[in-house]
């Protein structure tokens, strides 16, 4: 007979998380925007923070698969997405990069990406190829920008970048963050019948573990290690009581946030011991 209990726990416990497979860093500039309008040789821009709304900066590593920005009315417009990485102080690394591509006046201008990015990097604008001016970035009072002017690092090239006030990069991008784990060891509680699974996770999410014969547990975690419980089922108990030991197939699915599940199996043997 099926045992259908944990898995439909489990599958609440999937459900309640975020069934889109992305998540938004960045943020484009809102209709009616005042811009700081950037030309040919105006460098390049990156938000590492912001006061309010959706940061700018890679949760953990993924993919980057479209990026947006907001046109100004201007004709002849360009502009190029690029991936800083902090390297220390005020210097930053550029990663990876797209563009730049032609944009499409008072409109919001979208474009299919690849690009694999770590945890910490953080989204910028380059519009070094432009014809006309750009709205690089957005009127925020009390946020702070920061440019590369007069440089313009390429891919693996470093520069200092420079603070400017009440501005926010104009560009958004959608995040699809990566959902692999990898088990770093088990150990058994042989007084309670129990294991203690450790998990490697990318980023933050959610982790579950289920199974015939075991009891759902869930957390969410920061990312890193993450200590998950293999807590046995009324009917696993008794038969560790009766036995000593019981054979289970854990599942254990990790769901980034934002992002899709995935499962990966552990079979364990759980062992209590007898009292005397």
């Amino acid at each position: 007979m099926l045992r259908t209990g944990w898995i439909a726990g489990l599958l609440m416990l999937l459900w309640a998380a975020p069934a889109h497979a992305s998540i938004t860093i960045g943020q484009v500039a809102p209709v009616g925007f005042t811009p700081a309008t950037c030309g040919p040789s105006s460098g390049a821009y990156t938000q590492p923070t912001v006061t309010s709304g959706a940061s700018y900066v890679a949760p953990g590593p993924g993919t980057i698969i479209s990026w947006s920005t907001r046109a100004t009315g201007n004709s002849d417009q360009s502009m190029a997405l690029k991936i800083f990485r902090p390297v220390g102080g005020d210097v930053y690394k550029t990663v990876t990069h797209d563009g730049p591509h032609p944009l499409t006046p008072s409109a919001v201008n979208t474009f299919p990406v690849d690009l694999a990015v770590e945890r910490g990097d953080i989204l910028g604008v380059d519009t070094s190829g432009t014809g006309n001016l750009v709205g690089c970035s957005f009127q925020v009072p009390g946020e702070t920008r920061w440019g590369s002017f007069p440089e313009d690092p390429d891919d693996g090239e470093q520069a200092m970048f420079f603070s400017s006030p009440d501005y926010r990069v104009n560009a958004s991008a959608e995040f699809d963050p990566t959902n692999s784990f990898s088990f770093a060891g088990t150990t058994r509680n042989k007084k309670k019948g129990r294991a203690t699974t450790t998990l490697n996770i990318p980023g933050p999410g959610t982790v579950a573990v289920g199974g015939n014969g075991l009891t759902v547990q869930s957390q969410h975690a920061a990312g890193g290690t993450v200590a998950m419980g293999v807590i046995p089922s009324k009917k696993t108990r008794k038969k560790l009581s009766k036995k000593g030991k019981a054979p289970v197939t854990a599942s254990f699915t990790y769901t980034p946030d934002g992002g899709t599940a995935n499962t990966q199996s552990q079979a364990l043997k759980l062992i209590k011991k007898k009292r005397r």
